[in-house]
């Protein structure tokens, strides 16, 4: 029994185009963000008022681009445990 060389390499190409086309699109996604902040720091002439701005969104985006993995990679999972429903309180799961 031996191992199929043309058939190993048929599934890495596979998995290399899947890793590239879902690479492009989260720098896309990224990179969108960041000329979207650019562009508003530079519409506000870059007083300083971009700063909060930017530093809450920034939150929100890594947040997305989370979410958007989990569910591009392992999409049979939820991406919050059914436990962390239960909880009365966020502090519990400390």
């Amino acid at each position: 029994m031996g191992l199929d060389v043309d058939a190993v390499y048929r599934d890495a190409w596979q998995i290399y185009r899947l890793l590239f086309r879902r690479s492009v699109l989260t720098a896309a996604i990224v990179f969108a963000f960041v000329l979207a902040f650019d562009q508003v720091g530079a519409h506000l002439n870059d007083n300083g008022a971009v700063a909060p701005f930017i530093g809450v969104l920034s939150f929100v985006d890594a947040h997305v681009l989370t979410v958007l993995f989990y569910r591009l990679t392992d999409s049979e999972h939820p991406v919050v445990h059914d436990d962390v429903f239960s909880w009365p309180s966020i502090w519990q799961s400390a």
